[in-house]
């Protein structure tokens, strides 16, 4: 399962970034746009990821980059091996803290 926690200034991920919660992922994503201002997602709390959900994360954050300066934080190592994994680290690292 994928939850999330949005406050003023962060989104809080937990549990799984899977094919199957992308709907949750992407909700979640558009919500924080919405809220405005610039936007940290927090993955401290994230268990798994899969190639779908970086896709979406990557193109979620190309897309709203010059409005809200989002930046990840706190990614677990599993997330970032699979970043690199994925041949992804170059597009990530702009927005990684």
């Amino acid at each position: 399962m994928l939850d999330y926690q949005l406050s003023e200034q962060e989104l809080a991920l937990s549990g799984r970034l899977k094919v199957q919660y992308l709907d949750i992922l992407k909700q979640a994503l558009l919500e924080a746009v919405r809220q405005g201002g610039v936007v940290r997602v927090n993955f401290s709390q994230v268990r798994e990821t899969d190639i779908a959900a970086l896709q979406l994360l990557l193109s979620w954050l190309i897309q709203t980059q010059p409005a809200s300066m989002p930046r990840l934080v706190n990614l677990p190592q599993a997330m970032t091996q699979a970043i690199a994994l994925g041949g992804l680290t170059s597009h990530f690292a702009p927005f990684m803290e």
